[in-house]
């Protein structure tokens, strides 16, 4: 009996992509779930713009042999997948600390556009967990430090420029940590006291004997 070769190893998740069947655009959006690829990292790894991908990706059309190809030795070998390195969230702040001393830790989520409150998850699970362009974000500002920390007045003033076009406080922005604007209550009037009617006095009629 001949003997049955095996299969390539593939990452969980991947199995089909082990099998003799023709590749389409789903795949590509499984391929990515699996990987925990963003937008940005899929389209570099298999050398597409964004609008073809979606297109692939919307009418599920079969990949050109090169991209199956392509994608198959990918979740053989997920090691050699190009992604977007991205500092641990130690390494960003205090790199920012060099530059700034008095940077507090929760002026990172204004720093990056996002809430305060979104640094405590960020902080646990790190950037790679973010957006594609709040990962693009941090590398640039890991970048421009890293190059010089003196550029990191630019990067305070364009933060607070873009507080300033949302109608926020600049001042405020690094404490507060929000970049949702407050909706102002509206004012109402007084509601007039409601007067309870009085009733009508009755008018008694003097009888007339005739």
């Amino acid at each position: 009996m001949p003997t049955r070769k095996p299969r390539p190893q593939v990452t969980p998740g991947n199995e089909t992509l082990a099998t003799p069947t023709l590749l389409r655009g789903s795949n590509l959006d499984q391929f990515a779930s699996t990987e925990n690829l963003g937008l940005v990292e899929l389209s570099a790894a298999i050398g597409m713009n964004t609008s073809a991908l979606y297109q692939l990706k919307n009418k599920d059309l079969p990949l050109k042999t090169p991209l199956a190809i392509l994608l198959r030795l990918y979740a053989s070998f997920p090691d050699t997948i190009p992604r977007m390195w991205t500092p641990t969230f130690i390494q960003f702040y205090l790199l920012v600390r060099k530059a700034a001393p008095d940077f507090q830790e929760y002026s990172v989520g204004p720093l990056l556009g996002i809430d305060k409150n979104s640094i405590y998850r960020i902080r646990q699970e790190g950037f790679d967990e973010c957006k594609d362009a709040t990962k693009i974000l941090v590398l640039l500002i890991y970048r421009l430090l890293t190059e010089d920390l003196k550029n990191w007045g630019v990067i305070k003033d364009i933060v607070e420029l873009e507080a300033k076009s949302r109608g926020l406080d600049p001042e405020t922005i690094w404490k507060k940590g929000s970049w949702k604007q407050e909706s102002k209550k509206p004012t109402t009037k007084p509601k007039a006291p409601t007067r309870t009617p009085q009733p009508k006095e009755s008018v008694t009629k003097p009888i007339i004997w005739e």
